[in-house]
């Protein structure tokens, strides 16, 4: 009897179930019940953080920035990644572009490409034609490619204006001349 109350106590705590852990093993795990408190799952109280040197080093402030500036694109111009935009874009200005050249341009290696472009292509974004020599393709937009590609034109350009609201047009072009002298072009 006793035995049988601890068992009723024990599962008003928490949930017990047989599973497998991540290595494929069988045992038992608990997991809190909800609304209960147990202190070893106390976070500690919010304190701002000392970032040290951070501040000052240039990586830093370029990933924040970037974060930012992803998020934001994120959430109101495309469903599809910055880079794989970045590659419509690309195509879209020269058409029957070679998918070594594009990966050059955009500093991915050959391999990874190839991913990128059967994503594209699964999507009926991009299709790629037979070059010239045989062992090259030409790489153009589909029709719903160009379609996206004319709705996103118009996306990034509200996006450009909200990202460099804080700017002033010096600053800005100021800005992008410091980042292509840091990307060394």
């Amino acid at each position: 009897m006793r035995a049988r109350r601890a068992g009723a106590r024990r599962a008003k705590c928490r949930k017990v179930v047989r599973a497998r852990d991540r290595r494929g093993r069988r045992g038992r795990f608990a997991w809190p019940r909800a609304g209960t408190y147990h202190a070893r799952n106390r976070l500690p109280p919010k304190q701002s953080l000392r970032l040290g040197p951070l501040p000052a080093l240039l990586g830093y402030r370029l990933r924040l920035a970037q974060q930012a500036v992803f998020r934001d694109f994120g959430a109101t111009v495309s469903d599809l990644p910055p880079g794989r935009v970045g590659i419509l874009l690309l195509i879209e200005a020269n058409p029957e572009v070679t998918q070594s050249r594009l990966a050059q341009a955009v500093g991915l290696d050959r391999s990874t490409m190839v991913g990128v472009l059967h994503a594209l292509e699964a999507q009926r974004l991009v299709e790629r034609r037979r070059g010239a020599d045989r062992r090259t393709n030409g790489l153009l937009l589909t029709a719903s490619g160009r379609a996206l590609v004319t709705r996103l034109k118009r996306r990034i350009r509200a996006h450009e204006r909200r990202v460099a609201a804080r700017l002033t047009p010096h600053e800005r072009t100021e800005l992008l001349a410091l980042l292509a002298k840091l990307a060394g072009k």
